[in-house]
């Protein structure tokens, strides 16, 4: 997994979640927040045509985000505009 350098202040705060014995990554967030009104309606995780599969930590925010009923998209620039009109009808 790729480690993501932490400024010391986040470090911090995520040592005292580890203390706690929980996992504390900011690695696996997706690409872009698709938002209107100011609300966030979904999440979109940008890949190249011919598709890269979602990594281990987006794999885990994808399944977090089914699991909470949140749009969850990876798309790629060949993505049908079908597939982007069928998600942005999942929004509530």
């Amino acid at each position: 997994m790729k480690r993501v350098r932490l400024v010391n202040e986040e470090k911090m705060v995520g040592d005292k979640f580890r203390a706690r014995g929980f996992e504390a990554d900011k690695c696996g967030y997706p690409d872009f927040q698709i938002i209107r009104d100011g609300e966030i309606l979904g999440f979109v995780e940008a890949k190249p045509n011919g598709g890269d599969k979602l990594k281990p930590e987006q794999e885990r925010f994808a399944r977090f985000c089914r699991k909470h009923g949140i749009p969850f998209l990876m798309a790629t620039p060949g993505t049908s505009d079908d597939v982007i009109d069928e998600f942005i009808s999942s929004f509530r």
